[in-house]
């Protein structure tokens, strides 16, 4: 079925642009993200979104037209709405721009440990 995650960044100042969605890199998603964060623009979730984007789409170019897809963001980012969002396997993963901090909800991804970087 799929080894699933889907991966949030947010900011305080900024709404999150989508859920970057992996359907086979649920396990290497907390790898990929810190591989991503020191091209992402912190305070900026649009360039860093994009900046992941493009280092998930790297690590799936071999799948074809499969494995990497974007979702419209929840309305919130609550615990329990997360939990829902999420499609299993790994969970979702939220990037907070101005800590550093990835939170993991609603799978085996949590909890993820650690600082992708230091906020300013």
């Amino acid at each position: 079925m799929g080894d699933r995650s889907i991966t949030i960044i947010k900011s305080k100042n900024d709404a999150p642009v989508c859920g970057v969605y992996l359907h086979w890199g649920g396990q290497r998603t907390p790898d990929l993200i810190r591989r991503a964060a020191p091209l992402m623009r912190q305070g900026d979730p649009s360039y860093a979104t994009a900046r992941l984007i493009g280092v998930f789409h790297e690590a799936t170019k071999d799948q074809g037209c499969t494995g990497l897809g974007v979702f419209a963001p929840p309305a919130d980012l609550k615990p329990e709405t997360l939990k829902t969002y999420s499609h299993g396997d790994a969970g979702v993963f939220v990037v907070d721009l101005d800590t550093g901090e990835v939170s993991t909800f609603g799978g085996y991804g949590e909890p993820f440990g650690g600082l992708v970087f230091a906020s300013e």
